[in-house]
């Protein structure tokens, strides 16, 4: 699961899954509780055979500014907690730009992920809803790319000829949980949200990632960073 959730939050959570975690928080703070802490849910794990972004490093921080610039950067947390250099950048589309999707680029600018909603149309409010994310290399050998897709990058919306699924995020109706499969129907895990982040699971229920919203500095009202960690892929 290990790199494949860093820039979901904020579409999964403002556009496919309508804010419903931070929606039950703010409404009913006892059915949507504050999330535990790193280090009390995630367990550490191997990686996976056929990982998205082997190597990538385990803990994260994000710009998750609802208002932020288009590129977004994607920064490593060292051992002592200070942030290094950019190991990504997402290039996001702007709010309500359905349809239009995001992409993840390495350090250099090449290709890790392309991310958009699952979706061929708005959903209503509180309907199920699911959010896909791509690759420019197939899942499973054969398998064929996925046609008609737009993705923002740099200052332009393109479609891109080669993109593979690889994962498949579903929310349950009026809920604030959601399964996880691969592209080839296999469960990967599950996530929900809470009031204050969200996290993923493995199917065997041990902790995979974890998210948290953060603050760049004290003076600020809004939730403008995104602190996320994952153990294992």
């Amino acid at each position: 699961l290990k790199g494949r959730f860093c820039v979901v939050r904020r579409d999964i959570r403002g556009g496919a899954g309508s804010a419903m975690g931070t929606w039950w928080g703010a409404c009913f703070p006892c059915l949507c509780p504050n999330l535990p802490p790193a280090d009390a849910f995630l367990v550490d794990a191997p990686w996976a055979a056929n990982a998205l972004a082997p190597g990538f490093p385990r803990r994260v921080l994000m710009d998750d500014d609802p208002w932020a610039r288009a590129r977004c950067a994607v920064v490593a947390v060292a051992p002592d907690g200070s942030a290094g250099a950019p190991v990504a950048f997402a290039h996001l589309p702007a709010r309500g730009s359905f349809g239009e999707g995001a992409t993840v680029v390495d350090a250099e600018g090449a290709p890790l992920a392309y991310l958009n909603s699952g979706e061929a149309k708005r959903r209503e409010r509180g309907a199920s809803s699911s959010y896909v994310i791509f690759a420019p290399r197939p899942f499973f050998p054969g398998q064929a790319p996925s046609a008609n897709r737009r993705f923002w990058n740099g200052s332009a919306c393109k479609e891109v000829d080669a993109c593979y699924l690889w994962v498949r995020v579903v929310r349950s109706p009026l809920s604030d949980k959601w399964a996880v499969v691969d592209a080839e129907g296999n469960a990967l895990g599950r996530g929900r949200a809470y009031a204050d982040g969200f996290l993923v699971e493995r199917p065997d229920a041990t902790g995979a990632a974890w998210f948290r919203a953060a603050k760049a500095t004290e003076t600020r009202n809004e939730f403008d960073l995104l602190e996320g960690e994952a153990r294992g892929g």
